[in-house]
Order: structure tokens, then C-alpha cells, then sequence
């Protein structure tokens, strides 16, 4: 029975009890002598009942009690909790958008650090705390004073921390077959993560890479999942050593130097088809286990804290979607205990595309088994969505309790109800002098493998087992045998002190190794077949060769080799060709360029060579003449005005870009706008607008030829300084700051140049005689009521120059109602460069035999005939090297 007398209900029977035992005492005795003692004994009673009955009627929060059990603790304070409360502890977002008000209002549970997401750039120890504890103290304001939980990631030490120890990335880990050097490295990154008062840390990834093309092989420790499995050893160094009573499949964090872990991404992550990232899964259930799931099965016996969920899918079906595997394997089958957290934007790429349904996205992730969700910025329209869901019973108050126990479980264990503010008492083990110290020094001591030189290398049996680093200096193009039988590709590899050897494959080889070998790339190259060269070939090649076949074991290492790879190629200012133009000269000319700055050049079908890993940039052979022995001529020709030819020749091909008119599905909500940042730049947005008032005109005066701001009057012809137009003229130029707002929400847009103009529907003369006297003149009046219906707003998203946050450019408006039935593309003022025009000279050489060993290799095929004469023979040339003209 529970007593809830309040003391006054309880006070009259205390002094009714008194008075009576006072009056027997004096009928016993016949006089009040004594009486004193007897009151004071009284009055400290009463006292004493007091605070008796005081205490019975506040309530006794036992999740406050440390002493208590974690199970007690964590059912007291989820009884207490409203709804918001707990949909609050679910929601994870992004530091940049973080406040002490906006923890107070949301009862946000957690806070992330992004990539590059810091306090400030080079960020102390001390200022990371002082950020995190102002945090806090929004946590803390709230009526429960649950605390957050800070995440980040840390994944080959706290490398988002400037003067932080940083080691090697998992796949450096990982050939070392060293579980316990790894575990060290674990309780170093801890110590350094608790140094800047972070108790959660991303790591480990133990996906198993089985496709090296996958862009992010190197966080995984092997394509072996035993080996993976072995590297599990650095969760007990980042959170602690299980005890061996300790419950199984519990999280487990081991005091203040310890920090939660999170085994990552859960599942197959590694073995995405042809290895693109956060792509599908092809796999049957029997392989899943057998390959990527045995790591998970380690990671949650040594107590991990959190597993994050995987962007991609298993046969089709996204695993932040995934039930089946979230909740009925990992949570029932496997029996984890703690939290389930989705990686960041998880729940926004749900759908295709991101955001399509954000809604449903909510629900089939929550549902799945998802318990904290990393929103990132969309915090307000996660919580809302998720809380209607909630009030519909689309999905049960169960599944809620279920999380919310869970991210409790997580924070009691870590003691984080104890320890509600961080000190500075670990501040000087960022980066210090600490054991932390030392592993780098045994990672590299493994690591220092004694690489063989080419000459050391030969075909003697003991010479079987050679490691060589080596650098690919020249490539052929695959050829094929004089009788047609047998295709071939030659490659020069050059070790680190510059020693050549020709090196061969044949047939299949050739396809299997095309992803690999490339020019001016750094490899490792093990198992290669020696060849004794036949005596005919000796002088060309020497007395050895390499054949690379199915047993060679070839491995890319990133390395600088611009120092090993200096050019050989004579490239000449054009006004230095006049010194070259004897053809017997003893100097060979391959061509003359200007300004060709990137390194990499891939064959593009418009003919031209690539000079960067986008299509559209490249360069095109613009060759005069197609005999050197015409140089002569042609620069005697030009001999006056070569210097303005430069200048013509050298330019950027531009046309407007086209975009698509928008369907339904390619309109974004204003609201998902700011969660979509990081996948696109532009939005359709189908809205109302409003002018907002502004302190500058609603026009400006700008360049006729690049818009660029100008000081010129009205139809002034000047020089621009901006684009160097000769025949230039002032023009007024239209520009208007407006509110876009649709059903969901609302956002401030610049709309400059035409845009402006079909929004203001008048020209900007109109707009700079209308506006140029008063202000408030009829134009601008009818423009601040006259778009009440939906129109097409084409957004590109900017990022601000110096602070964080974007801003909007308006670039098309669109009345649905006017787009002709067949219009299929639109265009715009922003140019779209579809390639970029070099002058490269291009010489046939008289000995174009010789030419072709030593400097280029014949990866292009020739332009055909009847092209030569303006083209000509194109290949690829390594190590172009920029030279401007004098």
C-alpha cells in the first residue's frame, strides 16, 4: 500500500495522539512537572514527521541513482518520458545546426560532427570541450536532464581534431595481421576522443572489400573476412575489455577514457556490384552470413556499442529499410543490445530519389529497426513526420520504447548521467607524448618490407619470392602478332632509383590488369614471370623481362612520383619557334601548348584528349600545317601577329545550358531543400513568390558581353576589364531579392538578369526608368501582389563565401500554364562548357619511329584520313608540363 497522506491530512491525528498521552501522563501523575522535556520532545517529532510525510509525497527518481539497476533505472525514466521526449532522444543532428535553445525545445538525444565539422579551423583540445559543454547545457535545462551523446567520426584516430594522432587507415591495419597493435591503436584513438569530450566514435568499419574497385577499399581491413574479423580486436581498445561475467551481446564502455564504438555498415557495404559505393548487394542468404556477417557476430560478443546501417541494399532492397536483417536477425536472432544508427542522410536515400516520399521514408526506416536516426539538419521535419506516424499508430508506441530503451541502455552503461559535464583533465593527451606515440613507429617497423630493385631481381629460382615497387613510365596500346595469333601490350616500369624493364602481357591478361598498370601510377608488383630476353632484343630491352600473368600480384600505393617522372618532352613558346625552324636541327619539336596544366589524358569521342577526369574538359590538335618542313613557311607567314594568335586561338567553347522541363517527381519540397545540400546544386520549386524590399536598386549597371558589374553609363562603349571585350557597352541589369513559399515552407532567392525580368515582366530599361525617380513606382507595386499562383522556380543552392549556410539564385521562372506542348529543354544564361580549345601545334615527325618509343604511347586511335589535314594523328602524351608563352 502506498501512503499518500499529505502532511496536512496527517498532522491533525499526530496532535490528536499527542494531546491525548499528555493528558494521561498528568491524570497518572496528578501534576505537570516535566512538561518541558515533554514538549520540546513533541515539537521534534512533529519536525521529524514532517520531512517524513515531505519525503513520501516528492517523487524518488531512481534513474538518478547510479546504485540502482541499469534495468529500474532505465523503466523509471521511460515512464516519465512524453512522446516528444522520446522521439527527441531518436534524433541525432549535425553540430553546425546545433543550439543549447534548440536542445531545450527538441529534447534532441544526440549531436554529430560531419566531415570537417568543427568548432573552428584548427580547433583546440579546449575549445572542442567548451563547444560540447554548451550543448550540454541545453540538454541538461530540460525537465528530465538527459544528456546527449556526441558522435564523430573517428576511424584511424580523431582525424577531424587538428594536432590529433592520426594512423593508418584500415587497410594499412590490416596487412599487418596484428590483432593486438590494433587494439592499442583502439585505446589511443579513445583516449584522444575523450580529450576533446567525445564519448562516441564511428569506428570500426569491418566491411569485407571484395571488389577493389569500390572507392572506399581502404576502409576495410581485408577481402578476407577472418582477417576482419581479427581487427575486431580494436573495439576492446576503443571501449574496454568485457568482463567475464559481464551479460552477453551488452554494450560494454569501460570508464571516462573509453569511448562508445560502432561497428559499421551493417551489412555488406563490401561486396556491392562491380564495387560501386552504396550500390546493391547480389548475394544469396547463405553467403551474406558466410562473408560479411561473422565480424558483426565478434564486434557484438566484445560489447559494441551502436551498429550503423549500410547506404546499400542486399538483393535490391535498401538496408535502412531493411527489417528482415535489422530487427529480425541483428536485434532477435543475434540478440544485440544496443543501438541500431543509420549513417548520415540514410533515412533521405530510403527512396529514389532522395527524399521522393520523406515521410514514408521515416516510417519503413523507424519501422526496420532504425533507433537513432543521423538526420542531419532536417531535425523539424523528422520529428514531425515521425511524431504524426506516432499519433496514427501507423507505428506502434512499442517500437518507440524499444529505441528510446535502447539509446538509454547505451548512456547509462557509459555513465553519462554521472558525468554530465567534461573537464579539461585529458586535454593534454591530444596528441602528446603518449603511447599513442609509439604505434606509429611499430606500424611502420611491420610495415618496412624490404622492396627488391630491378637489378637485384633475377630469373634464379631463389628469386621467386621478390616484392618490387615500381612506377609505370611507358604504355603501348595492346597489339597484335604479325601472323595474328597472339595480342600483346608493352610497358616500361621504373623502380625507385630509375632502373627500366620492359614488361609484357598477353591475350586475357591484358583485359584483366586494364583497370590497373596506368601511367605514372605507383604499384607494388609481386610474382611476375622472368624471362631471359632472346639475343636479338638484348640491346633494345635487356637481358631480362617481365611477364605479368594470373599468379602476379599487382597493388596501387599512392605515391608523389612527379620527382622520378620529370619530362622529357621540349615543349617551346611560340615566340621561340623562329630558333626551330630548321627541320635538320638536332632538337626535336613535338608541339607547342599553352598553359596545359592537369597530368591525366583519357581518349574522349569528340577526338580531343581529356586533361581531367571530366569528359568535357579537353583539348583538340589544331594543326595548320601537317609537315614540320612547313614550319618554316607558316611562322614567316605569322611571324607578326603570332602573339594575337595565341590570344584567338586560346578559349573556352561555351553554350547555354539545357535543362529538362520539370514532371511532378522532379519537384522539391522547399522544406527537404537543406537536406538535399550535399547530393545536388539545383531544385525545381513549384511556388508563390514575394519582393522583398530591398536597400539597392532593382537594377544595376553591367558589361553587355559577361554581365559583370560596371560603372559605365547607359550604352557607353568601353573596354571590360573582366572579360577584355573591346566593343563593350553599359546595359542595366534587372536583380530582386523574393521570398519563394510553398505548402511546406519558405525561402529567400536572388533573381538576377532575364529571370529578374520575367519575374518583374518588364525589361530592365523598363525597370531602370520606372524605379530611377521613385521607388515606389508602378512596376514595383504591381509586382509585390501579381504572382499568387504556382509557378516553376528553377534554384541553384550556393554555398555562402564566408560563413556556413547557403544562398539561392533563381535561374528560370516558369508559368506551368505557358510551356508549349513539345518543348523539351529550356535554356539558360549560365554557360555549360563543353570543351575547352588549346593551340597545340602538332608536328609529324620524320623519324616518327623513334619518336613513337621514346615519347608517347599509342593509347588513341588515328582520326581517320580525311581529318588529318586539321587534326592529325593524336596520342597520348605523360607529364605534359605547362609553359605559358613569353
Amino acid at each position: 500500500m502506498v501512503l499518500t497522506l499529505s502532511i496536512h491530512e496527517l498532522l491533525p491525528f499526530i496532535l490528536n495522539y499527542f494531546n491525548g498521552l499528555r493528558a494521561e501522563m498528568n491524570a497518572g501523575t496528578g501534576s505537570k512537572p516535566g512538561m518541558g522535556w515533554f514538549s520540546m520532545y513533541v515539537v521534534v517529532v512533529l519536525v521529524l514527521l514532517c520531512f517524513w510525510a515531505g519525503a513520501i509525497r516528492a517523487e524518488y527518481k531512481k534513474y538518478k541513482h547510479p546504485k540502482q539497476p541499469l534495468n529500474i533505472r532505465i523503466n523509471d525514466l521511460l515512464k516519465r518520458m512524453t512522446l516528444e521526449e522520446k522521439i527527441g532522444q531518436m534524433t541525432q543532428i549535425e553540430r553546425k545546426v546545433t543550439t543549447a535553445d534548440v536542445m531545450k525545445k527538441y529534447f534532441i538525444g544526440s549531436v554529430v560532427s560531419g566531415g570537417g565539422s568543427w568548432p573552428a579551423p584548427k580547433a583546440s583540445a579546449e575549445a572542442w570541450i567548451n563547444m560540447v559543454n554548451e550543448f550540454q547545457k541545453g540538454f541538461l535545462s530540460t525537465r528530465l536532464g538527459i544528456p546527449m551523446i556526441y558522435g564523430i567520426d573517428a576511424v584511424h584516430g580523431q582525424s577531424n581534431v587538428y594536432n590529433a594522432t592520426i594512423f593508418p587507415h584500415n587497410v594499412g591495419l590490416g596487412v599487418t595481421r596484428d590483432p593486438e597493435l590494433v587494439k592499442k591503436i583502439g585505446a589511443a584513438t579513445a583516449l584522444e576522443v575523450r580529450a576533446t569530450a567525445i564519448p562516441y566514435a564511428f569506428a570500426p568499419c569491418i566491411a569485407v572489400c571484395r571488389d577493389p574497385r569500390w572507392g572506399r577499399c581502404y576502409e576495410s581491413y581485408s577481402e578476407d573476412h577472418k582477417i576482419v574479423q581479427s581487427m575486431t580486436e580494436i573495439i576492446p581498445g576503443l571501449q574496454g575489455d568485457v568482463p567475464v561475467d559481464y551479460p552477453r551481446n551488452f554494450p560494454f564502455v569501460s570508464g571516462r577514457t573509453k569511448v562508445a564504438g560502432c561497428a559499421k555498415h551493417f551489412v555488406g557495404d563490401g561486396g556491392t556490384t562491380n564495387g560501386i559505393n552504396e550500390n546493391n548487394t547480389v548475394i544469396d542468404w547463405n553467403g551474406l552470413l558466410r562473408i560479411h556477417m561473422p565480424a558483426y557476430l565478434d564486434s557484438i560478443k566484445k560489447g559494441v556499442a551502436t551498429v550503423m546501417v549500410s547506404h546499400s541494399s542486399w538483393n535490391g532492397e535498401k538496408m535502412h529499410a531493411n527489417h528482415e536483417l535489422l530487427t529480425g536477425y541483428l536485434k532477435k536472432k543475434l540478440k544485440f543490445q544496443g543501438f541500431v544508427i543509420s549513417d548520415m542522410w540514410g533515412i533521405h536515400r530510403i527512396t529514389t530519389p532522395s527524399c521522393a516520399n520523406y515521410t514514408y521514408s521515416v516510417q519503413a526506416g523507424v519501422l526496420a529497426g532504425i533507433d537513432m536516426v543521423m538526420v542531419p539538419e532536417t531535425y523539424v521535419e523528422f520529428i514531425d513526420d515521425l511524431t504524426s506516424l506516432v499519433n496514427k499508430n501507423v507505428i506502434p508506441m512499442s517500437r518507440i520504447d524499444d529505441a528510446v530503451r535502447r539509446i538509454l541502455r547505451v548512456k547509462f552503461i557509459m555513465e553519462l548521467f554521472e558525468n554530465l559535464m567534461a573537464d579539461l583533465s585529458l586535454i593534454n593527451q591530444l596528441g602528446s607524448q603518449h603511447e599513442s606515440e609509439k604505434l606509429p613507429r611499430k606500424f611502420r617497423k611491420k610495415m618496412d618490407t624490404k622492396y627488391k630493385l630491378i637489378p637485384e631481381i633475377s630469373v634464379t629460382e631463389k628469386d621467386k619470392n621478390w616484392t618490387a615497387k615500381v612506377i609505370v613510365s611507358e604504355k603501348t596500346s595492346a597489339r597484335t602478332s604479325q601472323n595474328g595469333s597472339i595480342r600483346y601490350q608493352n610497358l616500361i616500369l621504373m623502380d625507385p632509383q630509375k632502373n627500366k624493364i620492359q614488361t609484357t602481357l598477353f591475350d586475357n591478361h591484358i583485359t584483366a590488369f586494364e583497370d590497373l598498370l596506368l601511367l605514372s601510377k605507383t604499384y607494388l608488383i609481386s610474382n611476375a614471370t622472368i624471362k631471359l630476353t632472346k639475343p636479338e632484343y638484348v640491346a633494345s630491352v635487356g637481358p631480362i623481362h617481365w611477364v605479368i600473368t594470373g599468379k602476379t600480384r599487382v597493388i596501387e600505393i599512392q605515391e608523389d612520383n612527379n620527382a622520378l617522372l620529370s619530362s622529357t618532352y621540349n615543349f617551346t613558346p611560340f615566340d621561340k619557334l623562329k630558333e626551330y625552324m630548321d627541320v635538320n636541327a638536332d632538337i626535336s619539336i613535338i608541339g607547342v601548348a599553352i598553359d596545359i596544366k592537369p597530368k591525366r589524358l583519357i581518349k574522349v569521342r569528340s577526338g580531343g584528349l581529356s586533361l581531367s577526369t571530366k569528359g568535357n574538359s579537353s583539348f583538340f590538335i589544331d594543326a595548320p600545317f601537317t609537315q614540320v618542313t612547313e614550319l618554316k613557311s607558316w611562322v614567316d607567314e605569322n611571324i607578326e601577329n603570332l602573339n594575337q594568335l595565341i590570344v584567338e586561338k586560346s578559349y573556352f567553347v561555351a553554350s547555354p545550358a539545357k535543362v529538362p522541363i520539370p514532371n511532378d517527381n522532379m519537384i522539391t519540397d522547399i522544406k527537404n531543400i537543406s537536406g538535399l545540400h550535399h547530393m545536388q546544386t539545383y531544385f525545381w520549386v513549384k511556388a508563390k513568390a514575394n519582393l522583398q524590399r530591398q536597400e539597392l536598386a532593382y537594377w544595376y549597371m553591367s558589361c553587355s558581353n559577361c554581365n559583370k558589374l560596371s560603372g559605365a553609363d547607359v550604352n557607353e562603349v568601353f573596354e571590360c576589364v573582366f572579360c577584355k571585350c573591346k566593343q563593350a557597352y553599359g546595359a542595366p541589369r534587372a536583380r530582386a531579392t523574393i521570398q519563394l513559399q510553398d505548402a511546406t515552407s519558405s525561402l529567400l532567392a536572388t533573381v538576377i538578369g532575364p529571370p529578374a525580368e520575367t519575374f518583374f515582366k518588364c525589361s530592365a530599361y523598363d525597370l531602370m526608368k520606372g524605379t530611377t525617380k521613385n521607388e515606389n513606382s508602378d512596376i514595383v507595386e504591381t509586382m509585390r501582389t501579381s504572382i499568387e499562383e504556382d509557378v516553376l522556380f528553377y534554384v541553384k543552392a550556393v554555398p555562402k563565401d564566408k560563413q556556413e549556410g547557403y544562398k539561392y539564385d533563381v535561374i528560370f521562372i516558369i508559368n506551368p500554364s505557358e510551356i508549349p506542348g513539345k518543348t523539351v529543354y529550356i535554356e539558360s544564361e549560365e554557360k555549360t562548357t563543353t570543351h575547352i580549345v588549346h593551340p597545340l601545334i602538332w608536328f609529324h615527325m620524320l623519324q616518327l619511329h623513334q619518336l613513337q618509343r621514346e615519347f608517347f604511347s599509342e593509347n588513341i586511335q588515328p582520326v581517320p584520313a580525311q581529318r588529318k589535314n586539321k587534326v592529325g594523328n593524336m596520342t597520348t602524351l605523360a607529364n605534359l608540363q605547362v609553359m605559358k608563352p613569353l
